[in-house]
């Protein structure tokens, strides 16, 4: 049974994407996004999406998010456990998502690994409070052959741009 044809659209245009931001200047996109992540004192850390072939193959949710609060704590960035925390709310109730999507086309896989970092954020236009992503960054392969550990791998490295980002901006 193979997926949908517009899952395997959905990738290929953002492959597309991610090629055509990494052309465009010469700040690289997280560079840009670094400051948003200033005076942030840590997150939740949250799993939205992760196909079920993943799972099938020990990439669980459980494991996603003992891997990413690993390297959070490990690099001294403060993971909340709840949303009742008093210190999150007044930081701006920053969540770090974490998606893994899997489009198959026949013997092809596709694979696209995303994180991002959403916190309340102020409109100038009118100072309205919302919830914005202000941090993200993804990555995309494909292959004929699943590999868990290329898949935490890719995660890992994801993460460690966060770190370095977070890390950038608030010195130890």
């Amino acid at each position: 049974m193979s997926l949908p044809r517009y899952r395997l659209i959905a990738v290929l245009v953002m492959a597309l994407l991610c090629v055509m931001a990494s052309l465009g200047g010469t700040e690289t996109k997280t560079e840009v996004q670094r400051p948003t992540l200033a005076g942030l004192p840590g997150g939740i850390v949250r799993v939205v999406h992760l196909d079920k072939e993943f799972e099938d193959k020990g990439v669980t949710e459980d494991r996603v998010l003992s891997d990413v609060e690993v390297r959070l704590r490990k690099a001294g960035i403060k993971v909340f456990t709840s949303m009742d925390d008093p210190k999150w709310e007044s930081s701006g109730r920053p969540v770090l998502y974490t998606q893994m999507m899997m489009v198959r086309n026949g013997n092809c896989r596709a694979q696209r690994t995303d994180i991002w970092l959403s916190q309340q954020a102020t409109l100038t236009r009118n100072s309205a409070r919302v919830m914005a992503t202000t941090w993200d960054v993804g990555v995309t392969g494909s292959g004929s052959v699943f590999d868990s550990r290329d898949s935490r791998n890719a995660l890992g490295d994801l993460v460690d741009y966060f770190i370095n980002d977070y890390l950038a901006v608030n010195p130890k």
